[in-house]
């Protein structure tokens, strides 16, 4: 028989009922599955698959039904975890790949280990080497922002972050911070004009003349005190709005203001200041009460306008009450 024909045997042994197909209980030929006809006429005259083997010299081999019989005694518990010698191959063939792959140092690990697994990460060898998201338009990188970068530089180093993702971090929180400031400014906007309309329906048609005259004595008074006028309007209260978006120090100031216009309102002087004003009044009033009795009114007059000069410096132009010689 053709060595090509032993090949195409089915290993299979099919043994067909032959119920409805003859007499019941006959069994079918092994042949008879076999389409090829010259093949299924030289294959009959074996009573079965086992007598074709036999005659050929081939002894079939059943695998066992648990693959792990012929592992050594200490490796079949581990063997247990896997249903096939196929699971088995694919598990090393998934632990070759990530033994291949960075590992992350143990807690034994070696300076080398460390150093090797920080630079495959992106990790930079010293905090100088982070970068930082650009900053928003109109931004400008100043000294304090520098800093900042220089801290969080160190920061990222400690943490064992890599460049990439620090910079992904700086970004986001540029881009958060952006998003605070514009809704904040928003905020101090709508505060501000809701104190805005309280002081319009307060003052109605003084409105104008009101604010004008607080925003005038709160610039005077910056002027006098050395201050610089854009740095007091930065000033908030512990709620973070601006103090002079508050309708109660607007309401001063305008107070203040209308004050220094009509002239009551005294020029600010130290203690010692006014002292020393209040004791050269003190003597010109004597110089002048000397003059009367002496019936020099020239000089008496002079020393009047020394007097009333001396109580501006003290107390500015209000109307002063009780000046030697005179009431005006």
């Amino acid at each position: 028989m053709p060595a090509a024909a032993a090949e195409t045997v089915v290993v299979e042994e099919g043994k067909v009922s032959g119920e409805g197909e003859g007499d019941k209980g006959k069994q079918a030929s092994w042949t008879e599955q076999i389409k090829d006809d010259g093949l299924k006429t030289s294959l009959s005259k074996f009573e079965s698959q086992d007598k074709l083997f036999e005659a050929i010299g081939y002894k079939p081999v059943k695998q066992p039904a648990d693959w792990r019989v012929d592992l050594p005694e200490d490796l079949r518990k581990t063997a247990e975890r896997f249903a096939s010698t196929a699971d088995a191959v694919r598990a090393i063939e998934s632990f070759r790949k990530r033994e291949s792959q960075v590992r992350v140092p143990g807690k034994n690990a070696t300076d080398d280990e460390i150093t090797a697994y920080r630079k495959a990460i992106g990790i930079p060898e010293k905090p100088e080497g982070y970068e930082f998201g650009d900053l928003p338009k109109g931004q400008d990188l100043t000294d304090e922002i520098k800093t900042s970068r220089q801290e969080w530089s160190k920061r990222f180093h400690e943490l064992g972050i890599s460049k990439d993702t620090a910079k992904v971090l700086s970004q986001l929180v540029n881009e958060d911070q952006q998003r605070f400031l514009a809704a904040q400014l928003e905020s101090d906007k709508v505060f501000a004009k809701s104190q805005e309309d309280m002081l319009r329906g307060e003052w109605k048609s003084d409105f104008d003349k009101n604010k004008t005259l607080a925003n005038r004595a709160f610039s005077q008074i910056a002027e006098r005190a050395g201050l610089k006028l854009n740095d007091l309007t930065k000033i908030e209260t512990k709620d973070g709005r601006f103090l002079m978006d508050r309708a109660e120090i607007v309401k001063l100031f305008s107070i203040i203001g209308r004050e220094m216009a009509e002239g009551s309102l005294g020029p600010i002087m130290t203690e010692g200041e006014r002292e020393t004003v209040e004791e050269e009044i003190r003597s010109v009033r004597k110089d002048i009460s000397e003059a009367q009795e002496k019936g020099d009114s020239k000089r008496a007059n002079k020393l009047y306008q020394k007097e009333q000069a001396l109580i501006t410096k003290q107390k500015g132009n209000k109307p002063i009450v009780g000046s030697a010689g005179h009431m005006v």
